[in-house]
Protein backbone atom coordinates (compact mmCIF):
# COMPACT_ATOMS: atom_id res chain seq x y z
CA UNK A 1 0.00 0.00 0.00
CA UNK A 2 3.20 2.42 1.04
CA UNK A 3 4.77 1.72 -2.35
CA UNK A 4 1.74 1.62 -4.68
CA UNK A 5 -0.85 3.81 -3.02
CA UNK A 6 -3.58 1.07 -3.46
CA UNK A 7 -4.60 -2.43 -2.52
CA UNK A 8 -6.26 -4.95 -4.20
CA UNK A 9 -8.79 -7.66 -1.96
CA UNK A 10 -9.98 -10.82 -2.32
CA UNK A 11 -11.96 -13.09 -1.04
CA UNK A 12 -11.36 -16.81 0.06
CA UNK A 13 -11.88 -17.85 -3.55
CA UNK A 14 -9.16 -15.85 -4.75
CA UNK A 15 -12.04 -13.65 -6.34
CA UNK A 16 -12.25 -9.84 -6.23
CA UNK A 17 -15.40 -8.75 -4.27
CA UNK A 18 -18.07 -6.73 -5.21
CA UNK A 19 -16.85 -3.29 -5.17
CA UNK A 20 -20.01 -1.42 -3.87
CA UNK A 21 -21.28 1.17 -6.47
CA UNK A 22 -19.68 4.60 -5.15
CA UNK A 23 -17.38 4.95 -2.60
CA UNK A 24 -16.61 8.59 -0.49
CA UNK A 25 -14.18 10.04 1.78
CA UNK A 26 -14.98 12.27 3.69
CA UNK A 27 -12.49 15.19 5.47
CA UNK A 28 -13.27 14.44 9.44
CA UNK A 29 -12.04 12.06 11.09
CA UNK A 30 -15.05 9.56 11.59
CA UNK A 31 -16.62 8.58 15.01
CA UNK A 32 -13.47 9.62 16.62
CA UNK A 33 -12.03 8.79 20.08
CA UNK A 34 -14.21 10.57 22.93
CA UNK A 35 -13.51 10.81 26.72
CA UNK A 36 -12.95 6.82 28.23
CA UNK A 37 -14.40 6.93 31.84
CA UNK A 38 -12.56 4.46 33.78
CA UNK A 39 -14.31 1.51 33.55
CA UNK A 40 -14.39 1.59 30.15
CA UNK A 41 -10.54 1.70 30.05
CA UNK A 42 -9.87 -0.85 32.65
CA UNK A 43 -12.44 -3.08 30.31
CA UNK A 44 -10.49 -2.05 26.40
CA UNK A 45 -6.79 -2.88 28.69
CA UNK A 46 -8.22 -6.47 30.10
CA UNK A 47 -9.53 -6.57 26.23
CA UNK A 48 -6.19 -5.50 24.60
CA UNK A 49 -3.84 -8.04 26.61
CA UNK A 50 -6.41 -11.05 26.52
CA UNK A 51 -6.10 -11.71 22.90
CA UNK A 52 -2.86 -12.72 21.48
CA UNK A 53 -1.89 -10.69 18.85
CA UNK A 54 -1.29 -12.62 15.54
CA UNK A 55 -5.09 -13.15 15.80
CA UNK A 56 -5.97 -9.64 15.69
CA UNK A 57 -5.00 -8.84 12.06
CA UNK A 58 -6.98 -12.34 10.58
CA UNK A 59 -9.74 -10.87 12.66
CA UNK A 60 -10.29 -7.49 11.71
CA UNK A 61 -10.11 -9.02 7.73
CA UNK A 62 -12.93 -11.21 8.46
CA UNK A 63 -15.19 -8.37 9.47
CA UNK A 64 -14.55 -6.17 6.63
CA UNK A 65 -14.31 -8.70 4.36
CA UNK A 66 -17.86 -10.22 5.63
CA UNK A 67 -19.26 -6.56 5.45
CA UNK A 68 -17.90 -5.81 2.20
CA UNK A 69 -19.79 -8.77 0.91
CA UNK A 70 -22.88 -8.05 2.27
CA UNK A 71 -23.11 -5.28 -0.91
CA UNK A 72 -23.43 -2.09 0.67
CA UNK A 73 -23.69 0.95 -2.43
CA UNK A 74 -21.05 2.70 -0.73
CA UNK A 75 -18.12 2.97 1.45
CA UNK A 76 -16.73 6.01 3.14
CA UNK A 77 -13.50 6.70 5.33
CA UNK A 78 -12.45 9.58 7.03
CA UNK A 79 -9.36 11.62 7.57
CA UNK A 80 -7.76 7.92 9.27
CA UNK A 81 -8.63 6.52 6.13
CA UNK A 82 -7.74 2.82 6.66
CA UNK A 83 -6.95 3.25 9.66
CA UNK A 84 -10.10 4.61 11.68
CA UNK A 85 -13.46 3.66 11.19
CA UNK A 86 -14.99 2.71 7.39
CA UNK A 87 -18.22 3.18 7.06
CA UNK A 88 -20.34 0.76 4.93
CA UNK A 89 -23.47 2.07 3.89
CA UNK A 90 -26.92 0.31 2.60
CA UNK A 91 -28.66 3.61 1.66
CA UNK A 92 -32.12 1.61 0.02
CA UNK A 93 -32.49 0.73 3.74
CA UNK A 94 -30.79 3.63 5.62
CA UNK A 95 -28.48 1.08 7.52
CA UNK A 96 -24.85 1.78 8.28
CA UNK A 97 -22.46 0.66 10.12
CA UNK A 98 -19.20 2.03 10.89
CA UNK A 99 -16.17 -1.28 11.37
CA UNK A 100 -12.73 0.32 12.71
CA UNK A 101 -9.52 -1.35 11.73
CA UNK A 102 -8.32 -1.37 14.67
CA UNK A 103 -8.44 -4.03 17.30
CA UNK A 104 -11.06 -3.63 20.43
CA UNK A 105 -13.42 -1.03 18.89
CA UNK A 106 -17.18 -2.16 18.28
CA UNK A 107 -18.80 -2.13 15.73
CA UNK A 108 -21.80 0.79 15.46
CA UNK A 109 -24.74 0.59 13.62
CA UNK A 110 -27.07 3.62 12.81
CA UNK A 111 -29.95 5.18 10.61
CA UNK A 112 -30.28 8.19 9.26
CA UNK A 113 -28.09 10.98 8.48
CA UNK A 114 -24.84 8.62 9.06
CA UNK A 115 -22.33 11.67 7.90
CA UNK A 116 -23.56 13.86 10.87
CA UNK A 117 -23.54 11.08 13.32
CA UNK A 118 -19.75 10.19 12.35
CA UNK A 119 -18.63 13.61 13.44
CA UNK A 120 -19.62 12.96 17.03
CA UNK A 121 -17.14 11.21 19.29
CA UNK A 122 -17.77 7.80 20.49
CA UNK A 123 -18.84 9.30 23.94
CA UNK A 124 -21.40 11.14 23.03
CA UNK A 125 -23.10 8.38 20.40
CA UNK A 126 -23.22 6.40 23.70
CA UNK A 127 -24.21 8.88 26.17
CA UNK A 128 -27.16 9.83 23.81
CA UNK A 129 -27.80 6.25 22.68
CA UNK A 130 -27.58 6.96 18.88
CA UNK A 131 -26.78 4.18 17.52
CA UNK A 132 -29.07 1.17 17.05
CA UNK A 133 -26.74 -1.41 17.47
CA UNK A 134 -23.42 -1.37 19.18
CA UNK A 135 -21.65 -5.01 18.72
CA UNK A 136 -18.56 -6.06 20.65
CA UNK A 137 -16.28 -8.34 18.80
CA UNK A 138 -17.43 -11.73 19.99
CA UNK A 139 -17.81 -15.16 18.35
CA UNK A 140 -21.57 -14.21 17.18
CA UNK A 141 -20.41 -11.11 15.92
CA UNK A 142 -21.03 -12.62 11.79
CA UNK A 143 -24.32 -13.65 13.01
CA UNK A 144 -25.68 -10.13 14.90
CA UNK A 145 -24.48 -8.02 12.10
CA UNK A 146 -26.37 -10.30 9.87
CA UNK A 147 -29.63 -10.17 11.81
CA UNK A 148 -28.98 -6.14 12.20
CA UNK A 149 -29.29 -5.96 8.34
CA UNK A 150 -31.74 -8.55 7.70
CA UNK A 151 -34.21 -6.71 10.73
CA UNK A 152 -34.05 -3.42 9.27
CA UNK A 153 -34.60 -5.03 5.58
CA UNK A 154 -37.94 -6.48 6.88
CA UNK A 155 -38.80 -3.00 8.29
CA UNK A 156 -38.22 -0.99 4.78
CA UNK A 157 -40.29 -4.11 3.14
CA UNK A 158 -43.09 -3.84 5.76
Amino acid sequence: LEIFGSCALWTSDKKPPMKPMRQEKVSWEILRSGILKEKGWRNYIEQVISVPPRRKGYIIKQHHEHLWNQGPDFCAVGKKDFFGYIVYGFSTIDLYIFECTQFNNATYIFKGDWKELSKLTKTEILDAHLQEVRLFHTKNWHKNVQKAIDRQQAEKIA
